[in-house]
């Protein structure tokens, strides 16, 4: 038996299934990261009866923090890919997530992206990606039902990020058929003092201003700004179903 062994380690490790967890648990989106490795390691663990194996095979998973850089999530998936990982998945950024869907179609490996939200993320021609969670239409679809809305200008105020344009993109998609105006407002990620967009938002005078935001370690002090600006005097604030400032909003207006 003490023969056999080292042969037949190899057969067994190959008979391991590797889950790759590419994601962000540090900075202003650690939050969605942190909750998705959480919700996983529950799901497996509740579909398998707590053992993690199926049919035999155990599961093996390893999470890695992206930072929210695409650069770093890359050379993490690339790592993956090399040690025999056929499912990646937990991705929070939008630009990590566009970066990644045409590495798995490229390398021929199950990716499932986590909350990222841009719409262009998953497609008909990259059958390697699927989604974990909704897009950024799917979020902002109760926005159609929004009135009055035509002739109307609605403010976009958001990240300028993949996450950003796609809320632009859906918002507009949403709502332009239905009458709306637009104005938009991109923020730099890297801004600590909001006034000056803040004040632009309160000066574009429009009826809605819709704020698409996933950064939770500026959100605070992005909508505190706005108040102070009097951008929510007259403008009606409105955002999409899963933004993760809601409640601080409400508190807030």
């Amino acid at each position: 038996m003490a023969l056999l062994a080292p042969s037949m380690a190899p057969a067994r490790a190959a008979e391991d299934i590797k889950i790759g967890v590419i994601t962000t648990t540090s900075g202003g989106l650690a939050t969605f990261g942190i909750a998705f490795n959480e919700g996983l390691e529950w799901g497996l663990k509740y579909y398998t009866g707590g053992k993690m194996t199926v049919n035999g095979q155990k599961l093996v998973v390893t999470s890695k923090d992206d930072g929210a850089d695409p650069a770093s999530a890359t050379a993490t998936f690339k790592e993956m890919v090399g040690n025999g990982t056929k499912i990646i998945t937990g991705t929070a950024s939008s630009g990590v997530a566009l970066t990644l869907a045409p590495l798995a179609q490229q390398n021929k490996v199950l990716y499932i992206s986590g909350p990222a939200k841009n719409d262009l993320v998953t497609s008909a021609a990259n059958k390697y990606v699927f989604r974990s969670g909704n897009s950024s239409t799917q979020d902002l679809a109760p926005l159609a039902g929004i009135k009055p809305i035509a002739g109307k200008k609605v403010v976009l105020f958001v990240e300028d990020n993949a996450f950003g344009a796609g809320n632009i993109a859906a918002a507009r998609a949403l709502l332009t058929s239905k009458g709306a105006l637009f104005e938009e407002i991109k923020v730099p990620t890297s801004t600590s003092d909001f006034t000056p967009f803040a004040k632009k938002a309160a000066d574009a005078n429009g009826t809605y201003i819709f704020i698409a935001w996933s950064n939770a370690l500026t959100s605070g002090a992005m909508l505190t700004s706005l108040k102070v600006q009097g951008a929510f005097a007259k403008q009606r604030p409105i955002t999409g179903l899963a933004c993760c400032f809601i409640q601080y909003l409400r508190n807030i207006v």
